[in-house]
């Protein structure tokens, strides 16, 4: 049997196209997210109306709150946990035993033996220390198994002011920038209740705190009082699909999996990217692959320790991503968050840093969303913090497309709507899926261009006159010397 030239180049070039496409454009192809759809949800700003976001929410639990974070030193939450237990609302908290460093241990411990303090006067609040390896990273509270605040910072008072224009700058000097979520979703209040009680009621992985041995801490130094001016509210939306991100689990699948659906945008925050950790290695070949296919990519870095932008702004930039520091601008804030947003649709809200340890070894917690209204809110603080970090305005148009977008895919930014037909430049993007937009800069008008050509033609004339009517020195020295020796060999 005789087989076709055409047919044999197919099978011996099919593999070898599908290992390139697989290589080159996507990792960990298969992941099935499950959304589940919650009754409601609320964004916040972080600090700008994070407070203000607890208090609605703890003010309606009936039975039961259960907190797990990193570092609780507010004590504004602490008088929140302690009017909502008077309620007779039980009260249940678990904290990282052993943070990054001996004084964020110390602060812990005072905040422990003040909740400990409130059990010991009869009320239903129980404390207990998380002893597992690695680190109880999560910011995450659950609400009578029905409603979750999922976040990116701790609970201390830069980060959760109850006064956000008086900031008490507890122990840091700067406020900090995140993002936080209010969920009412049962199968998510759920399923992070069940990841609480796994470490909470497990004699192995924790204890309840004891002053005599675990030690009552020290009180975190004030740094006076930041005079902050809030920007951004918080937005509340109904039925809005969302799904559970945790890490050692499943949170550098699920950004990844953000990142290979991009085709637009995509935005990132984050106080600092550890290239050399292999999984953050893997994010980052996904953003590049993201760039060459069209994606524009942006991103907000950190750097004050432990930021570090200028340890990661060239590699990305040499690929193609587009990077600022944080508040370069605006001394008043540091870039805490682990935000991104994907085609101004997905949003990711959460404590995973990238970091090599976060993605695959701490306890860490986060929020996938996808709105289109939850995506534009986030994508409105992205904007304002650009703004902050950066010379060039993140949206010079108002269109909603970044002036980033606009330069990379032919539209104007100095236009709302380029080509003119009534349909702004986002819409056209992101509805109608224009993702180029066949625009160029103005050419130079005609009688410009004459002009200009007439004045280098008169410019070479007259340099040219010059030359002739006034030669040079070196031409008149020679004429002298030639007729000196006709002269004298007469």
């Amino acid at each position: 049997m005789r087989i076709s030239p055409y047919v044999l180049m197919i099978i011996v070039l099919s593999p070898i196209c599908m290992v390139y496409w697989q290589n080159t454009h996507l990792t960990r192809v298969s992941l099935d997210v499950n959304f589940e759809i919650s009754s409601w949800l609320v964004a916040y700003a972080i600090p700008d109306s994070s407070f203000s976001s607890l208090v609605d929410a703890f003010s309606n639990a009936k039975n039961f709150v259960e907190i797990a974070v990193y570092e609780f030193w507010s004590n504004d939450i602490l008088e929140l946990i302690n009017s909502t237990a008077r309620r007779g609302v039980k009260v249940r908290i678990l904290l990282e035993g052993n943070v990054y460093g001996v004084e964020g241990d110390e602060w812990n411990r005072y905040m422990l033996n003040k909740l400990y303090q409130l059990n010991q006067s009869g009320l239903p609040v129980w404390v207990r220390l998380e002893d597992i390896s690695g680190y109880l990273h999560m910011k995450v509270i659950i609400i009578d198994n029905s409603t979750v605040i999922i976040g990116s910072d701790n609970y201390v008072p830069t980060a959760y002011p109850e006064d956000p224009r008086k900031i008490e700058l507890i122990p840091y000097s700067t406020a900090s920038r995140g993002w936080g979520v209010v969920v009412n979703c049962d199968e998510i209040a759920s399923y992070y209740h069940n990841i609480f009680s796994s470490i909470f009621f497990d004699a192995d992985k924790s204890h309840d705190y004891d002053p005599d041995i675990d030690g009552t801490g020290s009180e975190p130094p004030s740094s006076g009082v930041l005079n902050y001016n809030p920007k951004i509210g918080r937005l509340n939306i109904s039925n809005v699909p969302v799904a559970p991100v945790v890490s050692p689990n499943n949170s550098l699948d699920m950004i990844l999996w953000m990142i290979n659906r991009a085709n637009y945008t995509i935005f990132i925050e984050q106080m600092y990217i550890l290239s050399d950790n292999e999984p953050v290695a893997e994010i980052l070949d996904a953003l590049y692959r993201a760039v060459d296919r069209g994606v524009t990519v942006q991103v907000i870095v950190e750097d004050n320790s432990p930021g570090n932008y200028y340890e990661i702004y060239k590699d990305l930039e040499a690929h193609g991503v587009h990077v600022v520091r944080a508040f370069s601008k605006n001394s008043a804030l540091f870039m805490h968050n682990k935000g991104l947003i994907v085609d101004d649709l997905l949003v990711l809200v959460g404590s995973m840093n990238w970091s090599g340890s976060a993605l695959t070894q701490n306890r860490e917690a986060g929020l996938l969303i996808r709105s289109r209204e939850a995506a534009l809110y986030f994508r409105e603080i992205f904007a304002w913090d650009w703004n902050q970090s950066s010379e060039d305005l993140f949206d010079s148009d108002g269109d909603g497309l970044s002036d980033i977008y606009e330069r990379e895919h032919d539209y104007n930014p100095h236009n709302p709507d380029t080509d003119g037909d009534g349909i702004g430049d986002w819409e056209e993007v992101f509805i109608y899926g224009n993702k180029y937009g066949g625009y160029k800069p103005e050419e130079i008008p005609e009688i410009l261009l004459i002009l200009l050509i007439i004045v280098v033609v008169a410019i070479l004339v007259v340099v040219v006159v010059v030359i002739i009517k006034y030669p040079s020195k070196r031409k008149v020295l020679k004429r002298a010397i030639r007729k000196e020796l006709r002269r004298r060999s007469r």
